[in-house]
């Protein structure tokens, strides 16, 4: 099923831990007439290579993740999807039952923390923070600044990055 992206964004912001995120392909699935599994894939610029970047289950769905993969490899064009597994929540178990090859562990990913909300790092690289933040010294560092406005540095665990080629 093409699932509505009102549905889709319900379901996602609803069921995983990211929320909802743009994709260039989403694929669902339905149990009387309620999205309760979706899938999102997004074309790279590389052709044929594809980042499968979200999948959530509203409910318990025996083989969704599977049925999902499969339509998606039998009706788009691709010589290779890849994804990844955060360790702070995953092993990865589902990629690797579904034929995905572990290929690394990235390093762990640093973000800012403030009031309970985490802020990815890249939107407060010291360049911008002039314009962010409440306190802002030039010939502080980035750490620094964001320290002086309340925010705190937090590391997750990493991901595994798996791949998965058609050959």
């Amino acid at each position: 099923v093409s699932p509505d992206m009102s549905d889709i964004r319900q379901l996602m912001d609803d069921n995983h831990i990211q929320g909802f995120v743009g994709a260039s392909v989403w694929i669902g699935l339905e149990y009387e007439g309620e999205l309760v599994a979706c899938v999102g894939v997004k074309r790279r610029k590389e052709e044929g290579v594809w980042d499968l970047i979200r999948y959530a289950t509203s409910k318990q769905v025996i083989g969704g993740f599977s049925k999902l993969l499969s339509h998606f490899k039998k009706n788009h064009e691709w010589t290779m999807i890849f994804t990844y597994a955060h360790l702070d929540y995953s092993h990865g178990n589902l990629y690797e039952k579904s034929g995905f090859v572990e290929k690394y562990i990235t390093p762990p990913g640093m973000y800012y923390a403030k009031n309970r909300t985490r802020y990815r790092r890249e939107k407060f690289m010291k360049h911008k923070l002039k314009n962010k933040l409440e306190i802002f010294d030039g010939s502080k560092t980035e750490r620094e600044n964001m320290a002086m406005n309340g925010f705190v540095r937090i590391y997750d665990a990493g991901s595994i990055r798996y791949e998965m080629y058609n050959t």
